[in-house]
């Protein structure tokens, strides 16, 4: 019951330009709860275990109300909006391909609902850039606090963060490897490095820095690091040259 009082709120706060009330509901289902509420009690009396599915209804409600007007009026206007199409056809095909070949009509939902969900930016395009702004402030600060209580899961050795890979012991090490990373630790650490949306001292700028990294860290996944430590690397050397044109 918890899930569908959410997706009714998120539908008719968006409804009503409350953009910023329905945006936060839409992204607290998506993300399960912001890893902190059990999957148990957030989908109580709903048909589908995790809070996702409360995701992917909520945009498909708004799709319904609002489609129209994000097809015609915003999203034909961009450069990239046959790309857009493109996407919607093969998704609607597959899903018919699956049908064809006897796949059940849950199961061919359940696996395409990711996907569907990738479209959920098509609303994102009515949301003034104030408001979207906002948004990933809060997101990333929520981040922040996740990477916190993750951090404490290595200290202590307990599991706090929900929703994620189960934790590995090194026993050679003693130490603890937790996989339930933020689900938005990317997009933290990445504002954060490159972007840093507050107006705030460059001191704080470091420890939310800090927190990202130790947190994308702790895993010990070394194709991970290795991945985000290329990023950098790649990112500095594109800087630096803009930079020497620049002067």
């Amino acid at each position: 019951m918890i899930c569908y009082l959410l997706i009714l709120i998120c539908i008719v706060e968006f409804s009503r330009k409350r953009y910023f009330n329905s945006l936060m509901i839409f992204f607290f289902l998506l993300l399960e709860g912001f890893q902190l509420i059990p999957m148990d009690i957030l989908t109580i009396g709903f048909f589908s275990g995790t809070s996702i599915g409360a995701a992917l209804m909520a945009f498909l409600g708004l799709f319904c109300i609002r489609g129209q007007y994000w097809l015609k009026s915003l999203i034909n206007k961009a450069c990239f909006s046959k790309a857009i199409w493109l996407f919607i056809i093969i998704l609607v095909l597959n899903m018919g391909y699956g049908l064809l070949n006897g796949y059940a009509p849950g199961d061919i939902f359940k696996g395409a609902r990711l996907y569907i969900l990738l479209l959920s930016f098509l609303m994102l395009a009515e949301v003034p850039m104030e408001v979207l702004l906002k948004v990933i402030r809060v997101l990333i600060i929520i981040t922040f606090f996740q990477s916190v209580l993750f951090l404490l899961q290595v200290i202590t050795g307990r599991t706090i963060l929900l929703q994620g890979p189960k934790e590995l012991d090194m026993e050679e090490l003693n130490y603890r490897r937790f996989y339930n990373v933020p689900k938005l630790l990317d997009l933290a650490l990445a504002s954060c490095l490159f972007w840093f949306p507050f107006r705030l001292s460059k001191k704080i700028r470091i420890i939310f820095i800090a927190v990202f990294v130790l947190t994308a860290i702790a895993p010990l996944h070394r194709g991970y690091i290795f991945s985000w430590i290329l990023t950098v690397t790649l990112y500095s050397l594109l800087f630096n040259n803009y930079a020497k044109k620049a002067w």
